[in-house]
């Protein structure tokens, strides 16, 4: 006799889940003037200091509460916790004690977010 299988999975989309959709780093003293990063991109930026900011969206239905880490050059600089409602944005501001981090001229430095809930 022939057999049969079926296999399915079921995700809970009430969860809280944090997605970065965007990081940008801006000049410290406009923080109008910005661009935004490209993921395993270089970008030019002849400000120094500069703050990066990380906009996440809470993709869940629920409220939850998420963790985003700046790293530099891959050391870790600085860690912000967001709480973001269910199917809301919200963000995450690295200013290092609003002082900012350098950027110096000639140098390339890799910025790194990530977000945990």
């Amino acid at each position: 006799m022939p057999s049969d299988t079926f296999v399915g999975s079921v995700s809970n989309p009430t969860e809280a889940y944090g997605d970065i959709t965007k990081v940008i780093v801006c000049e410290q003293a406009d923080i109008t003037n910005y661009k935004a990063l490209t993921e395993n991109g270089t970008i030019w930026f002849n400000y120094t200091p500069v703050y990066i900011i990380a906009y996440i969206t809470n993709t869940g239905q629920l409220d939850g509460s998420f963790t985003a880490t700046l790293y530099i050059d891959n050391i870790q600089k600085e860690q912000q916790t967001v709480s973001i409602a269910g199917g809301q944005s919200g963000e995450a501001d690295f200013k290092n004690a609003n002082v900012g981090y350098a950027n110096p001229d000639g140098e390339t430095h890799e910025y790194k977010v990530t977000v945990t809930p």
